[in-house]
């Protein structure tokens, strides 16, 4: 991997993690999807390594958030393959 994208994974995850519900919530589904998809993109290249477990249930909180209230089923797919690259189970 090139040295200069270490760590997006990590950013990433604190950006989603960060985010509260307004903020969230206001997002369009499809945005949402663009969002899962880059970061399931990252933890697949990446890992989660370096993730901190506080940064991890933040992030996975929000994305099992935006799961649950998207009705655009590859935004749903896409916060599932975010939160089992995490490590986490969905909920």
């Amino acid at each position: 991997m090139l040295e200069l994208g270490q760590g997006l994974a990590i950013l990433q995850t604190r950006r989603i993690g960060a985010l509260n519900d307004a903020e969230a919530f206001a997002v369009e589904p499809d945005d949402v999807a663009e969002i899962g998809q880059f970061l399931a993109t990252l933890l697949a290249l990446q890992g989660s390594e370096g993730i901190t477990p506080e940064e991890n249930e933040a992030a996975v909180a929000r994305l099992n958030k935006w799961r649950r209230s998207t009705s655009l089923a590859f935004a749903r797919e896409t916060m599932e393959r975010c939160v089992v690259g995490l490590g986490a189970a969905g909920g």
